[in-house]
């Protein structure tokens, strides 16, 4: 059962992504769609954006999550969707996109990340007057709740983050209680082999470990992503 459990939460992580990430400040008003990311760039739309590049494998799985995956004209290589053969165009990597075909496909918003993508990519794209949203760290679900539901109101789906978020919650409320009665697993989670590289309780996964009943080796150690040692694993 309580492997049952555990794997449970892995189709919630396909949706949210595992390093989720925190955006900013968004209002809704007679001036349109008024957005403050986490580098406090200002971006205003009149409307919902209809295409979008996502620099980010978590923002790629949100966006189709709520629905709207078919705004995507771009992705990384890591990215997932649903059909090979209609999925946006791959644009390389994350740290080192196709700077020249992001261009090309004149988005009307890119979405990055502050730890995930490459600051000079964003700073050029900015530049260029093509809107750019960047989310920072989070270390918690709740972090992760306000910016889906800020994603939602950026493309015009409320309703639907609404209804993620509480389907998550009430899986998430499920999953604390079922495991709330049973002994705790130590657990092991390892991100880098070359240093080995773990997670402490500081991340979206550390609180995901916990809520299932695990008790994480490295969940004190100071850093996010900490170096540890082989022999204190």
């Amino acid at each position: 059962m309580a492997c049952d459990i555990r794997k449970s939460l892995v189709k919630p992580l396909l949706i949210m992504g595992v390093f989720f990430l925190w955006g900013g400040v968004i209002s809704m008003g007679g001036e349109g769609i008024v957005v403050v990311d986490s580098t406090g760039e200002t971006l205003r739309f009149s409307k919902p954006p209809l295409t979008i590049v996502s620099l980010n494998p978590d923002f790629t799985g949100n966006i189709i999550a709520l629905g709207v995956g078919d705004r995507l004209v771009g992705i990384t290589d890591y990215c997932r969707y649903q059909d090979d053969l209609t999925a946006p165009e791959r644009l390389g990597g994350l740290w080192q996109p196709n700077l020249e075909r992001i261009v090309a496909l004149k988005p009307e918003l890119v979405l990055a990340t502050r730890e995930g993508n490459n600051p000079g990519i964003i700073s050029t794209l900015r530049r260029l007057d093509i809107p750019v949203f960047v989310s920072g760290q989070s270390s918690s679900f709740q972090n992760y709740f306000e910016l889906l539901r800020k994603l939602g109101y950026i493309l015009g789906r409320e309703k639907e983050a609404g209804r993620l978020i509480t389907e998550f919650k009430d899986r998430l409320n499920r999953i604390r209680h079922a495991a709330s009665d049973r002994p705790l697993v130590t657990v092991f989670l390892q991100v880098g082999v070359k240093p080995l590289v773990t997670i402490n309780k500081e991340t979206l996964i550390g609180e995901m470990i916990e809520i299932a009943g695990g008790d994480n080796i490295a969940a004190d150690l100071s850093s996010r992503y900490p170096s540890i040692s082989r022999e204190r694993v």
